[in-house]
């Protein structure tokens, strides 16, 4: 237990850096969050600059979750597992996320 909220504050944490321009897109229907723990992208025709702002930001995801996986010694499918469930708890209403292989509004 104390792993988990290890891991669950420094992916609070580590959120806010991006919150604001990730938040607008979310509230746009253009980023959802997908079941492993990483941001995917609701639309197909997203501009680059939104590619690339997904991919730094998952890359980012990523390198914290390795850090929280050796750190406590657990699988890194077990942090982004631990990521997801967090970010699904804590996406607002009306945003999306993916569910068996369907993006859908919360």
């Amino acid at each position: 237990m104390k792993k988990i909220i290890s891991i669950c504050l420094a992916l609070i944490f580590s959120a806010a850096v991006w919150a604001a321009d990730l938040g607008d897109l979310k509230s746009q229907g253009i980023v959802g969050e997908l079941p492993n723990g990483y941001l995917g992208l609701v639309v197909t025709d997203a501009n680059s600059e939104t590619r690339q702002l997904i991919t730094n930001i998952n890359s980012k995801r990523k390198a914290i979750y390795q850090k929280q996986a050796v750190k406590n010694k657990i699988p890194l499918s077990e942090v982004e597992k631990i990521a997801a469930k967090r970010n699904f708890a804590k996406t607002r209403a009306g945003n999306f996320v993916k569910l068996n292989g369907q993006w859908t509004k919360k």
